[in-house]
């Protein structure tokens, strides 16, 4: 037998999962656990395994993976909470700044979209709240395993929560005594500061869509998701100075989009450029995917817009300003960027 999980790297998928670990230990007796995010570590783990059952879990799958999963049609189960609550649990149990944490976030769940659509998955939500008892249940008649009380109660046992907990107990009840670094739904951003924490909610909005199984219409990129060339562990707060060398004057926001054709419109304004310039503005999604280069005036605001396709959600994507010649002087000020679905692959340019 297969088992197949998915879900992002969050307090309640580690909790489902040691959950769904002692109930498939204890009904299947013999299985192999396999954790992989690329095909060819799908096929080396395959052919290692020793037992009949195999229990696979994948929190961020590259997109041929997807594939395999979703051409096979076999029962799966995915554990989804809200995107903040995500985001929040990676930055305390990983201590990682929330861009990236956010970063993070978007690359999982929009890896996993397809499969979240997939009629075959199983999609258990955290606002659900389920009893113990009412988990283990969802998850033997997924794939079909018989399991009584006496089995279920073995579970707790086997586990340790037998003294704590009950069948009754509500699984919440479960990942907020035993991991440290969760937090009660929707409140996974406390701690975070207020001007970071609506950033990330403007930003994980759109995700909504995804872990419901829609299509995505449009996202917004802020400016402070991109990041300045001559600070590259910054976030991009202020204007950038273009004095200085040729070089790359702004890149990111390194964020992610499902299969598709897409079209993105980023606003900048220039001051100061009294000598003139050129700019190349590119899109990087594994490999350069649309190129623009051109002349830029001595003042103005504009806009510049690129259509491009995404193979694999899984891959970030970047937008690139590179200053192609030295300057001796010039302020350039990199605004929000808005991303729709597109129907075509080219790029244009607006001044305004």
């Amino acid at each position: 037998m297969l088992i197949t999980t998915f879900g992002p790297p969050s307090g309640y998928t580690q909790c489902a999962l040691y959950l769904m670990r002692l109930l498939t230990d204890e009904l299947l007796r013999d299985v192999d656990y396999l954790v992989a995010g690329e095909l060819a570590q799908l096929r080396e783990a395959w052919s290692a395994r020793r037992q009949p059952h195999v229990f696979f879990f994948a929190d961020c799958p590259e997109r041929a993976l997807v594939d395999v999963f979703l051409k096979l049609q076999a029962p799966s189960v995915i554990f989804l909470e809200d995107a903040n609550d995500v985001t929040g649990y990676i930055v305390r149990e990983r201590g990682m700044a929330w861009p990236w944490a956010l970063r993070l976030t978007h690359q999982c769940l929009v890896s996993i979209g397809d499969l979240i659509a997939n009629e075959n998955a199983l999609v258990l939500r955290r606002e659900y709240e389920l009893t113990l008892r009412e988990f283990f249940r969802a998850i033997a008649l997924q794939f079909q395993m018989d399991a009584s009380d006496a089995q279920m109660q073995a579970v707790l046992a086997k586990g340790g929560l037998a003294g704590d907990f009950t069948l009754d107990t509500p699984l919440e009840t479960v990942l907020m005594a035993r991991w440290p670094h969760a937090r009660p739904a929707s409140r996974g951003l406390d701690g975070v500061e207020k001007s970071d924490a609506r950033i990330i909610t403007a930003v994980n909005a759109p995700l909504k869509a995804v872990m419901a199984g829609r299509a995505v219409e449009r996202l917004l990129w802020p400016q402070e998701m991109f990041i300045a060339g001559d600070q590259p562990n910054e976030i991009l707060l202020n204007s950038i100075e273009m004095l200085g060398g040729a070089r790359c004057l702004c890149y990111g926001p390194f964020l992610h989009l499902p299969v598709g054709q897409w079209e993105v419109g980023l606003e900048m304004e220039v001051r100061e450029n009294l000598s003139g310039n050129r700019f190349d503005i590119d899109v990087f999604h594994g490999e350069v995917v649309a190129l623009e280069s051109f002349d830029i005036p001595a003042a103005g605001r504009f806009h510049v817009r690129a259509h491009f396709p995404i193979h694999d959600p899984r891959e970030p994507v970047q937008v690139r300003i590179i200053m192609r010649e030295g300057a001796i002087e010039g302020v350039l000020d990199v605004k929000s960027a808005v991303v729709r679905a597109a129907p075509q692959a080219s790029v244009s340019r607006a001044y305004g």
